[in-house]
């Protein structure tokens, strides 16, 4: 999570990733417990990887900005501009409405059927 800006091609994007990585240093340690919790991760020595769980969630998301390190990296830098005053705060905020409301609607008009195979301990 600290290192997710080696994963983004866009430079400014990846710049404004350098700082924090996803998530910030706070909510880092709840986040992964979470996903331990669900199966989504396991611990592969010092390394934390998906698990076929994981692996089918991250299969089943269609949004591939959703699954992307570039969407932290958009909003990282949206977030910088704007405590440099170079972008106006409202509008970041109305976009992220915008982009949720469209990925919301997506999911609800597809019918596909999906399931993932939830390990259990």
């Amino acid at each position: 999570m600290e290192t997710a800006g080696k994963f983004v091609e866009d430079e400014e994007l990846r710049s404004a990733l350098k700082e924090n990585g996803i998530g910030r240093p706070s909510s880092r340690a709840s986040i992964i417990e979470t996903l331990f919790k669900r199966h989504y991760i396991r611990r592969e020595r010092k390394r934390l990887v998906a698990t076929p769980t994981g692996i089918e969630l991250i299969g089943i998301i269609k949004e591939e900005l959703l699954k992307s390190c570039e969407l932290t990296g958009i909003w990282e830098k949206k977030l910088r501009d704007i405590e440099h005053g170079k972008y106006d705060a409202k509008q970041f905020i109305e976009e992220l409405k915008q982009q949720i409301t469209q990925i919301v609607n997506d999911v609800l008009r597809d019918t596909e059927p999906r399931r993932i195979t939830i390990e259990a301990k």
